[in-house]
């Protein structure tokens, strides 16, 4: 009976007003990412959106212990699931979720989503293992025609058929959040203290982005091309 469910889920296709339909009735609704601290960042924005657009339902987060100081205390989810303290199928075994987001798509993820019974699986169509995600969003990240926070937001675009501005989600830190502010060097001295993380992210945030007009968080602009050899002895 489980192998012929899973089979059913993994050849199962839904369309966009479908999903919007059961996204509209669910009760949990995840997202997940497992990679780095930028992309989280970059996440939150459909994390956010996705509680704004459907508060009736949990919305979950699930991505590593690592990320813990910039997901734990920020408001745009209900629950924090770390993969790295408990197995993903222990987790979507006792957080019974009907809808999953894969911002970026991990084909054993996904292939646990399907064992888990998960009804909307939401993922990239430009993948070997497209079929494991019953809504398929047709954005080729590789063409960079997208800031990475637009093309997460566009996943939900894909079911509502709205268009969506992603908004920065600020991170809410906290005297023990030292580690999130902590640059990754090997250079820096263990006595990190927690002052010293404040100012660095006030500093960060001098340098983020600028919010202004519209709120849409901008494509860093390029550096200027150095001039060649030549043109430097002219």
């Amino acid at each position: 009976a489980h192998g012929g469910c899973v089979v059913r889920c993994y050849f199962s296709r839904m369309t966009a007003d479908a999903a919007h339909r059961l996204l509209r009735s669910a009760r949990s609704i995840g997202i997940i990412r497992t990679d780095r601290l930028g992309d989280m960042v970059c996440t939150l924005p459909l994390v956010q959106l996705v509680r704004n657009e459907f508060p009736d339902a949990q919305v979950h987060r699930i991505t590593r212990s690592y990320c813990a100081p910039l997901v734990r205390d920020t408001p745009a989810a209900h629950h924090v699931q770390y993969i790295d303290e408990r197995p993903l199928r222990d987790i979507l075994a006792a957080t019974p979720l009907d809808a999953l987001f894969f911002p970026r798509p991990v084909a054993g993820e996904a292939w646990t989503a399907v064992r888990a019974g998960i009804p909307l699986r939401v993922g990239s169509a430009y993948r070997l293992y497209a079929p494991l995600f019953s809504l398929r969003v047709h954005d080729h990240r590789k063409e960079s025609r997208y800031h990475e926070a637009e093309y997460n937001v566009r996943m939900l675009s894909a079911i509502t058929g709205k268009d969506y501005t992603p908004q920065l989600v600020r991170p809410v830190v906290q005297d023990a959040a030292r580690s999130a502010a902590r640059p990754g060097a090997a250079c820096v001295p263990a006595a990190w203290t927690a002052r010293n993380a404040a100012d660095s992210v006030r500093q960060r945030r001098r340098r983020a982005v600028d919010r202004t007009a519209s709120g849409r968080i901008p494509v860093a602009p390029r550096r200027p091309e150095r001039p060649s050899g030549r043109q430097q002895g002219a």
